[in-house]
């Protein structure tokens, strides 16, 4: 099966978690995707090794609507804030869901959600509450 995780809101802020179930995740063959819109760079990865998740592969919004010729503009030029219009990317974490056959995706923006209702992939807004709930069953204190 294949996971997408963001990671600002998501991997970044329930690391704990999200450290231990990719490798749980990954240890029993599926395959984890980080799915961000930061832009691919020695940064996110260094950030993706310090929080200590396992992964088989990246996914960056900005990076891929470069690729195809979008035009990015930065906020204040600071390269971490890339700007693009909304609809267009919205939709790119979904669109890259449909297109790879993830089946399950968390993220943590409301925005993002209604392009998962046209496809197959299992959106999970991730709370407080969903990073407890996965802290449960991680510690063994819930069995499925």
């Amino acid at each position: 099966m294949k996971i997408g995780l963001d990671v600002h809101g998501v991997v970044d802020k329930y690391p704990d978690v999200f450290a231990r179930l990719t490798k749980v995740l990954k240890g029993k063959g599926h395959e984890i995707i980080i799915i961000t819109g930061r832009e691919l760079c020695t940064e996110l990865f260094d950030k993706l090794d310090t929080l200590g998740v396992a992964y088989n592969d990246v996914f960056s919004i900005t990076s891929y609507h470069k690729r195809i010729g979008t035009h990015v503009t930065y906020k204040d030029g600071d390269p971490t804030q890339p700007l693009i219009a909304p609809p267009l990317w919205d939709r790119t974490k979904a669109d890259f869901c449909k297109q790879e056959g993830v089946a399950v995706h968390f993220d943590d923006s409301l925005v993002y959600g209604k392009y998962f209702e046209e496809i197959d992939t299992q959106y999970i807004l991730v709370n407080e509450g969903i990073a407890e709930v996965l802290r449960l069953i991680l510690e063994g204190a819930v069995t499925l």
